[in-house]
């Protein structure tokens, strides 16, 4: 009965860790993958497109929309589980990837994922994820179907420090002049980056500055805003 009442505890005491984070409270960075026969770690100088992007689906209440290293794609989120299927997925006709991100979709997704066909396409799955929290640095587990683990940690501040509502990036889609106003911190320099993950402008930023975009191709792009406090990341559509 004691080692019951302890399990128990345990389980409340990791469920209510839990429900401290969802998914979308941040942008994920991916640190490594581990399977039965390997551990394969991000290269840290070139994983800013490594980045898993998610956001609520207008569709339905129930999906995450997500971007990842030139690839998109649709979460069917199962709550109760704490786990998903992946669903909708394609990438950019000629995409850049870093050797962690094919590995991802290659062999942790397409290789050790089950896939079903249905009537709406490929969906693979099911994934489960929990966090966890280590000096201040938020992760993110991933595992799939045969139980390798895709690690990811927390690329934003908490929202209690660092208020994305707060930002205002604007007009988006934007064709010629984009801006970017907020009263919370000082911005200090703008990046754009390609879905991909090419830096495409770098601007040393200023108060009431109108940012120039109108060279830039049609399509989505990533929008890194630095300031004094951190740092976020907005999508940004150019038409």
């Amino acid at each position: 009965m004691k080692t019951v009442l302890q399990t128990l505890l345990l389980l409340g005491f990791i469920s209510m860790n839990s429900q401290n984070y969802t998914l979308t409270d941040y942008n994920w960075t991916i640190e490594k993958i581990v399977t039965d026969e390997e551990t394969l770690l991000a290269d840290q100088e070139e994983n800013f497109y490594d980045i898993l992007y998610l956001q609520n689906s207008e569709i339905n209440d129930e999906n995450l929309n997500y971007v990842f290293s030139a690839c998109d794609g649709q979460l069917e989120i199962i709550q109760s589980a704490q786990s998903f299927d992946l669903l909708l997925w394609g990438c950019a006709i000629t995409p850049e990837h870093s050797d962690i991100a094919l590995f991802f979709y290659n062999v942790y997704l397409s290789d050790e994922s089950n896939e079903v066909n249905t009537d709406e396409g490929q969906v693979y799955g099911t994934f489960t994820y929990d966090f966890r929290e280590e000096n201040e640095i938020i992760y993110l587990d991933i595992t799939n179907p045969v139980g390798s683990v895709a690690t990811f940690s927390a690329t934003t501040l908490s929202n209690e420090n660092f208020n994305e509502s707060q930002f205002a990036i604007y007009p988006n889609p934007v064709a010629n002049e984009l801006h970017i106003e907020t009263d919370q911190a000082k911005i200090e320099r703008i990046e754009i980056y390609t879905i991909g993950g090419k830096k495409v402008l770098d601007v040393n930023f200023l108060n009431d500055q109108p940012i120039d975009v109108s060279k830039l191709i049609r399509g989505l792009y990533l929008v890194k805003v630095e300031t004094g406090n951190g740092s976020l990341t907005k999508k940004l559509v150019k038409k």
